[in-house]
């Protein structure tokens, strides 16, 4: 338990403060590195075709390159469609209070976004409608 003065002069108990118990020297905002699943090697092929592809266009690839990296992006955009992602509670709530209000909300501090004003009133009115 502290001690400290109170504005009259008194002495005063403190039992309520704040207390930190970080990690010492870890930066505000800043994570530790998770630990991340191992690739498989046809996936880190992909990765690797596909910076090749970034750097020099499908020039720079051989034909059985080429078809590896189409038939592996093939197989991911078949997964994601048999397997769509749930979205969130949380996001599920903000998609709704968007649709419901965020026109209104937008068009509201239209004058205070300056020149951008009119396009997010029209972005989020474009969501509202959307559903």
């Amino acid at each position: 338990m502290g001690r400290s003065n109170s504005p009259g002069g008194a002495l005063a108990e403190v039992d309520d403060f704040l207390e930190h118990y970080g990690v010492k020297g870890m930066k505000w905002g800043v994570r530790k590195d998770r630990p991340t699943l191992p690739s498989s090697a046809d996936a880190e092929t992909a990765s690797r075709l596909q910076g090749q592809v970034k750097i020099g266009g499908t020039k720079a690839l051989s034909n059985q390159e080429l078809q590896s990296l189409v038939t592996r992006m093939n197989l991911e955009q078949q997964y994601a469609r048999l397997n769509p992602q749930t979205k969130s509670v949380g996001r599920e709530l903000a998609e709704l209070a968007l649709r419901a209000g965020g026109p209104l909300a937008v068009t509201a501090l239209s004058s205070h976004l300056g020149p951008v004003g009119p396009i997010a009133v029209a972005v989020t009115t474009a969501i509202a409608k959307k559903k």
